[in-house]
């Protein structure tokens, strides 16, 4: 049931998967949310305004992104690049940049969440072959540098065990660090007291 709907969004834009959109889990909590709804809509339970309101929401876009910041068009807030960009929307989002939506498709987004009933300005249409990939090429590069400085970080030994690898032990316990400097003295000590 899942896999149909994430299909479609990856296939809008590549970089929509997680945590730019929700784990599996809250999308098949949503879902059920909704199907529940839809039941007892269909049962006629619930007042007309509530039987309105979930006829209108299957018009909406079903929402799956993390990011539910406000976007706004450049017309809409009399922006002086209207028209002049690749992208005429504007968003204000404070997300942590992996969750942000992709720049690319703000104006659409924006336009499903907003639109009336029937057809919005913008619908999906088939892949953009030379954008997707882009996007992939990207991804893989930063998951290769991602990979790179975690490798780094695993070769550089920390200070702490540097003093234990001279010692030729392995630890990097602050306690264990500190008995094996005080074994260290008191076997230099008993050496020189020998002599």
């Amino acid at each position: 049931m899942i896999v149909p709907l994430l299909h479609q969004w990856t296939k809008a834009n590549a970089l929509f998967k997680p945590p730019v959109i929700n784990q599996c889990r809250t999308i098949e909590l949503k879902l059920t949310k909704l199907w529940h709804k839809a039941v007892e809509t269909s049962l006629g339970k619930g007042n007309l305004a509530r039987k309105n309101e979930f006829l209108h929401t299957l018009d909406t876009l079903f929402d799956i992104l993390t990011c539910k910041c406000s976007i706004q068009l450049c017309s809409e807030s009399n922006c002086s690049h209207s028209g002049k960009r690749e992208n005429n929307s504007h968003i204000d989002c404070g997300c942590p940049r992996e969750k942000k939506i992709p720049v690319l498709e703000l104006e659409f987004i924006k336009t499903q969440r907003t639109k009336a009933e029937g057809q919005g300005s913008m619908q999906m249409g088939s892949i953009d072959y030379s954008e997707t990939k882009k996007q992939i090429a990207n991804a893989k590069k930063r998951e290769q540098i991602r990979e790179r400085e975690q490798k780094k970080k695993m070769k550089k030994p920390s200070k702490e065990r540097k003093s234990c690898v001279n010692k030729k032990l392995t630890c990097s316990s602050p306690i264990l660090i500190l008995v094996t400097e005080m074994l260290t003295i008191r076997r230099f000590a008993t050496v020189s007291s020998d002599t």
